[in-house]
């Protein structure tokens, strides 16, 4: 649980779910700061919820629900490559009709967060300007980073 005044900046505490869990006769599904298939494994094994509910994260890691799925099922987690990260910059590109740099960044800056932990591709995608050199940037990137050959 988290409160107004903490927003985004409080972990989020999921002993409230437990406790919600433990008393009340309906299915209790947990949300917050669920970042990774590992993790809603772990929240839901720690609490004893019914399920979670993913946010943010699907926007910097969409797979996410098939990678759930997988864990459930005890089969090898999905992980994307460069070619998978380049077609879903491609289909937010076909979802923008307008071709606004702004709305492509809105996606791509927490996938960049979520895939580089230096920080520097993020960056690089905070400060294009123009579809094209954003385009560049996220192919150099993900296919130097996740070779697919």
């Amino acid at each position: 649980m988290r409160t107004v005044k903490g927003l985004y900046t409080q972990p989020v505490d999921y002993g409230f779910a437990k406790y919600a869990k433990a008393v009340l006769p309906y299915p209790v599904i947990v949300n917050g700061d669920i970042k990774t298939a590992q993790q809603a494994m772990d929240v839901v094994h720690v609490t004893g919820a019914d399920g979670v509910m993913i946010g943010r994260a699907a926007i910097s890691n969409p797979w996410i629900f098939r990678q759930i799925d997988e864990k459930c099922l005890r089969e090898a987690e999905y992980c994307p490559n460069g070619e998978d990260y380049m077609n879903y910059f491609y289909k937010l590109c076909q979802i923008n009709e307008s071709s606004s740099v702004a709305f492509l960044k809105k996606y791509m800056v927490p996938v960049a967060s979520f895939v580089d932990d230096s920080g520097a591709f993020a960056n690089d995608v905070k400060h294009s300007t123009k579809i094209d050199e954003l385009a560049n940037i996220c192919e150099n990137f993900f296919l130097e980073t996740y070779d697919v050959s």
